[in-house]
Parts: structure tokens; C-alpha cells; sequence
């Protein structure tokens, strides 16, 4: 005991023993070989869910707007907004603007087919900074009907 190790009461050495570390040190290993791959990619699934659940936000603010204008005889008014192309859906929005994503860029919508005239039909596309997208389909009758699906 002179030499300032550490004993117990029994006079033998505690501590752990290198086998013990080296174990710990490999099954930290072993978790970080698994829980590093699984995390690296959160970022890119949460800017994906971003602009998918903006395009969903899109859908329930098309459908209030097409039950609004159903009342109103389709007649553009305080409930009822005339959508007639993918870029002026931001129309139907609180505060009439598409939101920024999470870099500070505006998400906007751009046609990708179809036709964006009274009666016609066309497919709408949600865009992120970083070319994260969710398509849309955009249903026109006399300008007011919008709803959104999901491929």
C-alpha cells in the first residue's frame, strides 16, 4: 500500500481488468458501425418530409377552398379563391405565400403536365431548396377545384 496503489480491505487490487475495457471498446464499436449509417441520412428524410407535408398542408387548404366555393356558386369571394396554375396555389394560403424550407428558401409549385385551364388537369409538383420534391395533381373545373395526391 506504500507505493499509493489502490487496494481493497482484503489487500487485492480493484479496478477493471484490460479484457473488460477491451470489450467495452469494441461493443462501443460495434454500436457506432450501426447507429452512424442509420443517422447520417436523418437530414435529407426530414427535407423530404418537409415539402411532402407542406404538399399535404396544400391539400387540406384546396379542399377547404373547393367546399368554399361550392357554397359560393363558384363564385370568387372571401371563401372561395380562383386557382388557375400550380404557381398561384399559394393563393389558398394564410397570408397568401409559400412558406421557406428549412435552409430559407421558398418551396415553390411548378406544373410538370397537363393543362392549367378552366376544366382541365394538371400535375403539380412541390419543390424544396434541395430538389427534394412531392407531386401533386391539380384538378381544374372552372378554376376552383384543387386537390393533391401522392404517387
Amino acid at each position: 500500500m506504500s507505493r499509493g496503489t489502490l487496494f481493497c480491505k482484503d489487500g487485492k487490487e480493484s479496478g477493471f481488468t484490460l479484457i473488460e475495457l477491451v470489450m467495452v471498446i469494441v461493443i462501443l464499436g460495434i454500436l457506432a458501425a450501426i447507429a452512424i449509417p442509420k443517422y447520417m441520412d436523418l437530414s435529407a428524410n426530414a427535407k423530404k418530409s418537409e415539402v411532402a407535408g407542406f404538399a399535404g398542408a396544400l391539400a387540406g387548404a384546396g379542399a377547404a377552398n373547393f367546399a368554399g366555393c361550392k357554397v359560393n356558386n363558384n363564385v370568387a369571394g372571401a371563401n372561395c379563391v380562383l386557382i388557375t396554375t400550380c404557381a398561384t396555389t399559394n393563393q389558398i394560403l394564410q397570408g397568401a405565400a409559400f412558406p421557406e424550407d428549412s435552409t430559407g428558401a421558398a418551396i415553390t409549385v411548378s406544373n410538370v403536365s397537363g393543362t392549367e385551364a378552366s376544366g382541365g388537369t394538371a400535375v403539380c409538383k412541390v419543390n424544396g431548396a434541395d430538389s427534394t420534391a412531392a407531386q401533386a395533381a391539380f384538378a381544374g373545373w372552372t378554376g376552383y377545384q384543387f386537390a393533391i395526391t401522392f404517387p
